[in-house]
């Protein structure tokens, strides 16, 4: 009788397939750490509804003061949240970049887009 258990053995092929996995997930977690510390669920919900009432404001006829007042958004609000898409995007693009290539420096902040000052100012206010 033998003390190895044959069963848990595995090939180069298939360590290295884990390692890439666990990469590719430490990779992922981290751009969410990184997004949500800028971005918590709570702000991007309260973003996202002030947006929601801006837009049904001018939808219902309101000029744009009228619309700022029922949502608490200015038009330089509003296309700022476009630039909060746009830094969430190119996130999402570095994080596919980085967990592709198992060498990559993830953790380093250079690795990643710069949170505007835009997106952190209405971050702020939410």
């Amino acid at each position: 009788m033998s003390n190895i258990d044959f069963s848990r053995i595995i090939s180069a092929g298939d360590a290295a397939d884990r390692q890439l996995v666990a990469h590719r997930d430490a990779v992922k977690a981290e751009c969410r750490r990184r997004i949500l510390a800028a971005l918590p669920f709570e702000v991007q919900t309260n973003i996202a509804q002030a947006i929601a009432s801006h837009a049904t404001a001018l939808a219902s006829g309101l000029d744009p003061d009228g619309a700022e007042a029922a949502s608490g958004l200015s038009a330089e609000d509003v296309a700022g949240s476009a630039t909060t898409r746009d830094w969430i995007a190119r996130m999402r693009a570095a994080c596919a970049e980085l967990a592709a290539n198992p060498s990559a420096p993830y953790r380093d902040d250079t690795a990643w887009p710069a949170l505007p000052a835009s997106v952190a100012a209405l971050a702020a206010r939410f």
